[in-house]
């Protein structure tokens, strides 16, 4: 998972536009949840993963959604104009966030999804015990049910070049995830 993580990294360096036009942000989340990045994709360095632990997703959620609008802040004092955001959310566990907190941390993300149309969130689960805490991330997108992680990172690779070369503020049509991903009822 570690090479195939690193690999999208470096596709996104090697790219004349990836590496200029988009910006990483990666939070990891066990016990407690860690921010990587922003950088641009020319500059980011993919931090190992460390699985196992606890699944702190309300904090990292929050941490997530906060440096996106800080961000966006940064980009909109300097006059840059903004692509959409995508936000992946992968995990392979429930979340062990108190449950309350997760249900907040739910509805701040979904609500910020709501109100600014420049941001998705893709809930995508590394085993089925995370569906349906994943269910509730995203108002009108069901969980993906992660096959492939080398597909996976090569879709979000393709996303990225799709969003990187459109026009902001316009429709953005994303590849298909067949191929590393299936859904599944919750």
């Amino acid at each position: 998972i570690q090479e195939a993580f690193a690999g999208l990294f470096a596709s996104l360096r090697k790219n004349g536009t990836t590496r200029v036009c988009v910006d990483v942000l990666v939070v990891t989340f066990a016990d407690r949840a860690k921010a990587f990045g922003f950088a641009p994709a020319a500059t980011f360095a993919a931090p190992d993963l460390v699985f196992g632990g606890m699944t702190n997703t309300a904090e990292a959620l929050d941490m997530a959604r906060e440096k996106i609008e800080a961000r966006w802040r940064e980009y909109a004092a300097r006059g840059v104009s903004l692509n959409k955001t995508l936000v992946f959310v992968v995990t392979d566990g429930q979340p062990t966030s108190p449950p309350e907190a997760y249900r907040q941390a739910v509805a701040r993300l979904r609500a910020f999804e709501a109100k600014n149309r420049r941001v998705e969130v893709f809930p995508i689960a590394a085993g089925s015990p995370a569906m349906p805490a994943l269910a509730e991330l995203s108002g009108g997108r069901e969980p993906l049910l992660l096959d492939h992680w080398d597909e996976l990172f090569a879709w979000i690779y393709q996303s990225t070049l799709v969003v990187s070369g459109s026009i902001p503020g316009g429709r953005v049509d994303l590849p298909d995830t067949r191929g590393w991903a299936k859904t599944r009822s919750v």
